[in-house]
C-alpha cells in the first residue's frame, strides 16, 4: 500500500465518519435541527492533525503533504464553524435558517401565513463537481418566489419539517420534475 492510498483512504473514512448526523430537539412545538456536537469538534481536530502529519509526510508524499499543511487548518477555522453554527429552526408560525460562513452567509426566515405554495424541484448546482439537489420553492403572497436549496443534512431535515407544518395549515404542495 502506498503512502499516497493510505493518507487518501484516511481522508475519506474521516469524511464519511464525520457527515450524516444531525440532532432534532422540539421544545414548545419549535423543532431545531442541527450537526451533532462532535462533528464540528472533529473536523477541527482533524484539520488541525492534518499539520504535524503534512509536515511529516512532505518529504515522501510531496504535494499530498503541502495540501495537508494547507488545507488542515482551513478545514478547522473555516470549515468547522460553519457545521457548528450550521441551524434550522421551523415552528408554527414559519421557520428561520442559519447556514454558510458562521451562520451569516445564507440566513433564510418564512413565515407561513406568507406563502401561497409550495413546488418541490431540482436544480443542479454550479462547479467542477455538479449534482442534482432539491429545493424547495415558495410561492409567496406578495407575488414573489424564494427558494431553499437541500444542499446538507440539516436543511434536508428542516426540509421534511416545513413541508409537515406547511400540508397541515392547508398550503399545497406539490413536486415538479
Amino acid at each position: 500500500m502506498t503512502l499516497r492510498f493510505a493518507l487518501t483512504s484516511l481522508i475519506v473514512s474521516g469524511c464519511l465518519l464525520l457527515t450524516g448526523c444531525v440532532t432534532r430537539s422540539v421544545d414548545n412545538q419549535a423543532v431545531s435541527i442541527y450537526y451533532q456536537w462532535w462533528i464540528p469538534i472533529g473536523v477541527f481536530v482533524v484539520g488541525l492533525a492534518c499539520v504535524p502529519v503534512g509536515l511529516k509526510v512532505r518529504n515522501q508524499a510531496g504535494p499530498v503533504g503541502w495540501g495537508l499543511i494547507f488545507l488542515g487548518p482551513l478545514a478547522a477555522l473555516m470549515f468547522a464553524p460553519a457545521l457548528f453554527f450550521e441551524h434550522a429552526v421551523v415552528n408554527d408560525k414559519g421557520f428561520q435558517i442559519r447556514s454558510g460562513f458562521f451562520g451569516r452567509t445564507a440566513a433564510q426566515d418564512l413565515d407561513f401565513d406568507s406563502i401561497k405554495a409550495i413546488r418541490i424541484g431540482t436544480e443542479e448546482t454550479r462547479g467542477r463537481n455538479s449534482r442534482w439537489i432539491e429545493v424547495l420553492y415558495f410561492e409567496l403572497n406578495r407575488g414573489m418566489m424564494s427558494h431553499f436549496p437541500l444542499n446538507n443534512d440539516v436543511k434536508i431535515e428542516a426540509g421534511k419539517e416545513i413541508i409537515v407544518r406547511a400540508m397541515q395549515r392547508g398550503i399545497p404542495v406539490s413536486e415538479t420534475r
